[in-house]
């Protein structure tokens, strides 16, 4: 045990660092390389079964997809290709005009559990999210995080939802639009915490993130 909290040199602007010189130590972390990758690029994948986890009912309907006479087409993901947003109970209270003028994290108030997250101005991945989990985080008054992955109509999960975010922020002034996203602190985090691996920025080109 030390007597005081080791002071680590961070020069290299990133953390954590491969070396750390502590107390006469130099503990080692292996280095991130400049490109991540999904299982499906790395080994070839049959079949996907999104979620984290997924759940039993899209378990026992893979199962049964697989075991039956016709088999989906190789590389199929095994979940309906809907958005999120279609099977959310709280989808009839989504205005049409939605306006953001702020954004809010869940810890920060309580959330009206009947009405739509992202009009209470939470960030919420449903509209960038295929749906089939039963939309069960919302049932919990938490936001879809967009652990089921994209559809197959969209490129890129972040972008869409960024794009979808962006639409709806009723600031025309940069100020204006830096003060409503202001409220997301961890842009890359929050849009790509499932999938950066598969989206347009998954290579690292600077060595200072």
């Amino acid at each position: 045990m030390y007597d005081e909290a080791p002071t680590v040199s961070n020069d290299e602007g990133a953390r954590p660092l491969p070396v750390a010189h502590v107390n006469g130590f130099a503990p080692t972390l292996p280095e991130f390389r400049n490109v991540v990758r999904t299982l499906g690029q790395v080994v070839d994948v049959d079949y996907i079964i999104p979620g984290c986890p997924p759940t039993p009912k899209l378990l026992k309907e893979a199962l049964l997809a697989l075991l039956s006479g016709a088999r989906p087409p190789k590389g199929s993901v095994l979940a309906p290709d809907i958005a999120l947003c279609d099977e959310c109970a709280r989808k009839d209270s989504k205005p049409a005009d939605l306006h953001i003028d702020a954004f809010r994290r869940p810890h920060t108030f309580a959330a009206d559990s009947a009405i739509c997250l992202l009009a209470q101005g939470v960030v919420c991945m449903g509209p960038a999210t295929r749906g089939g989990c039963g939309a069960v985080c919302v049932a919990g008054n938490m936001a879809c995080t967009g652990c089921f992955g994209p559809t197959s109509r969209v490129r890129d999960q972040g972008a869409k939802i960024l794009s979808s975010l962006a639409s709806n922020i009723p600031a025309d002034d940069a100020r204006g639009i830096d003060a409503v996203l202001a409220g997301i602190p961890d842009p890359v985090g929050t849009f790509y915490r499932y999938g950066l691996a598969a989206s347009m920025l998954r290579r690292h080109l600077s060595p200072h993130p």
